[in-house]
C-alpha cells in the first residue's frame, strides 16, 4: 500500500462527513438602536445583543454607564459568569471582600456566586461592557445586604 492510499483511508471519512448546518442571514444589531434603561441605583444600561433583541441563547452583552458618584450594590449571580470590560473612567470593583482600583483596559472576571459591588469615586462617568453566560435576565440577580 502506498502513501497516497493510506491518506485516502485515513482523510476520506473527514471529508464525506456532512456540513453543520448554517445560518443563512447574517444577523446585526446595532446598539445605537437599542433602549437605555436606568436602574434604581442609577447605573444606566442598554443590552447590546441578547436573546430579547437577537438570536443568542447563552450569552448576553450590555454597555453600562455608572455615572460619577454612583455605586453599583453589592449582588451576585448563582449561576452566571460575567466580565466586566472597563472602556473608559475608573472606580473600585470588590469581589468576595476584595477591592481593587480598576480602569480603562481592564477586564474583570466574576464567577458564579461571587459578591460584587461597583464603585465610581470619580467626578466623571465609567463605562463598561458586560458580557453574561448564561444571558442576564432580571430574576439572574439576587441583591446582598
Amino acid at each position: 500500500m502506498n502513501y497516497l492510499s493510506l491518506a485516502i483511508i485515513f482523510l476520506l471519512p473527514l471529508f464525506s462527513q456532512t456540513a453543520p448546518p448554517t445560518q443563512t442571514s447574517v444577523e446585526v444589531v446595532n446598539i445605537e438602536k437599542q433602549p437605555w434603561s436606568t436602574a434604581a441605583d442609577n447605573a444606566v444600561a442598554r443590552q447590546i445583543v441578547s436573546p430579547q433583541n437577537s438570536r443568542a441563547k447563552k450569552i448576553s452583552m450590555a454597555d453600562i454607564i455608572i455615572p460619577a458618584g454612583v455605586e453599583v450594590k453589592r449582588h451576585h449571580h448563582p449561576v452566571a459568569e460575567e466580565i466586566y470590560y472597563i472602556t473608559s473612567g475608573e472606580g473600585i470593583m470588590t469581589i468576595n471582600g476584595a477591592s481593587r482600583r480598576v480602569g480603562k483596559g481592564d477586564a474583570i472576571v466574576i464567577e458564579p456566586g461571587d459578591v460584587h459591588k461597583f464603585l465610581n469615586d470619580t467626578k466623571a462617568d465609567v463605562r463598561m461592557i458586560v458580557t453574561s453566560t448564561p444571558a442576564w435576565t432580571p430574576d439572574s440577580i439576587v441583591m446582598n445586604p
